[in-house]
């Protein structure tokens, strides 16, 4: 039976306490303000809830796309707008004293390198290199060169080169004709190869790199600058780099740069001034960075001072 609007329940209802009266008289006597306020709180309440499940998704990666070796590569572009610096060497003991600086995006190796550090130039032993430079904190790329007689042979390599990480290794090529066709062959669509051009000796070879779409090139600026004095000139592998920088700028190219064959700090130093921003040199060059005899007294000078304040205390 419904109450009566005289009732004392009904009363008690309209002071705000509802407990236990029917739900027939109280949907007569519902406010069409409330019922509007209701709507709203239940479309918060969805969207709130959407809210809270939508962005753990996101955090946790559910529902994107596997991030892909092009990414990876403008990753490298855009974060790189300013300096990367790369450890030059195969040497694991080296690895170890030098990456914990924190300082250095990756390495770079070759078969050359790979020979002094004792490591055999296999698959096998590549793999378990590979490895080891992963475990260190910040190493973001390890660069490979591919081998081969031909460019079949390079190809081959290159590819099982990259497999064994295709966001992390970029495999190394040298710009001769093979090299070229091979890089060619493994940046093909489907292939996502990241590719490092090495072995320039002038700047006219940064059209082939920029040409290509490689995501390197990188000058030896040491050897280049042997070549010059040969020929009675000086200096020209400084500004054979720099002209390369210029030229790869000047093309509105992705390539980077990669300064190699580093004789001293000072020549980054002096090539950083011309706009190049990418090095990758010897733990000779990387303890150069740290030798400043001025910079050491004065650390020893502060921890001097606060040894002393604390003794006072």
């Amino acid at each position: 039976m419904l109450l009566s609007v005289s009732s004392p329940r009904w009363r008690e209802g309209r002071n705000g306490v509802t407990a236990g009266l029917p739900s027939v008289a109280r949907s007569q006597k519902r406010s069409p303000v409330k019922g509007v306020g209701n709507v709203l709180s239940f479309c918060i309440f969805f969207l709130s809830c959407c809210f809270c499940i939508t962005v753990p998704a996101f955090n946790f990666g559910f529902g994107r796309s596997r991030p892909t070796v092009a990414a990876a590569s403008r990753v490298a572009d855009d974060s790189g707008k300013g300096p990367r610096l790369f450890l030059d060497t195969g040497d694991i003991a080296e690895w170890e004293r030098c990456l914990p600086l924190g300082i250095f995006c990756g390495l770079t190796t070759n078969p050359v390198l790979l020979e002094r550090a004792g490591v055999p130039c296999t698959l096998p032993h590549i793999k378990g290199l590979l490895g080891r430079a992963l475990d260190f904190h910040g190493t973001e790329e390890v660069m490979f060169q591919a081998w081969g007689e031909d460019v079949e042979g390079l190809v081959s390599t290159g590819r099982s080169l990259r497999d064994l990480d295709p966001l992390r290794v970029v495999v190394k090529l040298p710009l001769t004709v093979a090299g070229v066709k091979a890089a060619a062959e493994l940046r093909r669509s489907g292939e996502e190869t990241r590719v490092c051009m090495t072995a320039c000796y002038s700047s006219k070879q940064g059209l082939v790199a920029a040409g290509l779409g490689a995501e390197y090139i990188a000058p030896y600026l040491g050897r280049m600058s042997d070549l010059a004095a040969a020929d009675g000139k000086q200096g020209s592998g400084l500004k054979e780099c720099a002209l390369l920088q210029q030229a790869i700028s000047g093309l509105g190219a992705k390539t980077r740069v990669l300064v190699a064959s580093i004789r001293s700090a000072d020549q980054m130093t002096e090539l950083a001034a011309q706009g190049c921003d990418t090095f990758t040199f010897s733990p000779r060059i990387c303890d150069e960075l740290f030798s400043v005899d001025a910079t050491v007294a004065a650390a020893a000078e502060f921890e001097r001072a606060a040894r002393a304040l604390q003794d006072r205390s």
